[in-house]
């Protein structure tokens, strides 16, 4: 069962120095993808789908910043296209899960 919603811990948010490095597009286009990702559980590896995947004008120079959040290589492709997950999702996809099944 694919969970709807994940924690967003706001204290790690305003914390993370490479968050905090980035221009406010590139803020906005991460927690984008961050929703898409956990959605569908990765997003493509290539800057070019990820700045059409953020839409509103994305340029290719603020997805390949912002692809780099994204560090988890998959083996599975979509349309032949590469995908790349994020860590700290996975971890609450795990987190989540553990939960589920102790209820």
């Amino acid at each position: 069962m694919k969970s709807p919603a994940f924690q967003f811990y706001v204290a790690d948010w305003l914390s993370s120095q490479r968050v905090q490095m980035m221009t406010l597009e590139e803020e906005g286009a991460y927690i984008r993808l961050i929703c898409f990702c956990w959605s569908h559980g990765s997003i493509p590896a290539e800057p070019s789908a990820i700045a059409r995947l953020v839409g509103k004008s994305c340029t290719l120079e603020t997805a390949t910043t912002v692809q780099r959040m994204f560090n988890i290589r998959t083996n599975e492709k979509s349309c032949g296209v590469e995908r790349l997950k994020h860590k700290r999702l996975e971890l609450e996809r795990i987190k989540q899960a553990e939960r589920r099944e102790q209820q």
